[in-house]
């Protein structure tokens, strides 16, 4: 619980940098959210460890990099859905009470297909002079 307050205090701050009204704060803070909990999850540490081996960054390990966070948020949202009840009674918002159960389960489906099309093209790829 203390991650997600974390996200929404942060989401909150960037947010009232621009003056926003309330309506898209809240919009501001989910989107907010789940590019830090992406970049926090997948990128940086893959990153981190990337640039410790070389210093080149080519559009191979890239795509590698979508597919992966496709997994990682694909893994989040069940995850949310398992806890939909209770986030919506407790007046708790996370992407998946926003969205709500179907649309969530579908994005955590698209998520998945896109990682699996992002890891076909990186196989096919690899070989590639």
């Amino acid at each position: 619980m203390e991650t997600d307050f974390a996200f929404h205090v942060a989401g909150r701050k960037f947010s009232s940098l621009f003056l926003l009204s309330p309506t898209v704060q809240a919009e501001v803070e989910i989107l907010v959210g789940v590019i830090i909990v992406v970049l926090a999850l997948c990128v940086l540490p893959i990153l981190f460890v990337y640039f410790a081996v070389t210093s080149e960054l080519n559009l191979i390990f890239l795509l590698f990099l979508v597919g992966q966070s496709m997994t990682v948020y694909s893994l989040i949202i069940p995850t949310e859905t398992r806890d939909y009840y209770v986030d919506k009674a407790m007046n708790v918002v996370t992407l998946t009470v926003r969205l709500g159960l179907v649309r969530a389960s579908l994005l955590g489906s698209c998520c998945l297909v896109l990682e699996a099309f992002s890891r076909e093209q990186h196989s096919s790829w690899r070989w590639l002079p």
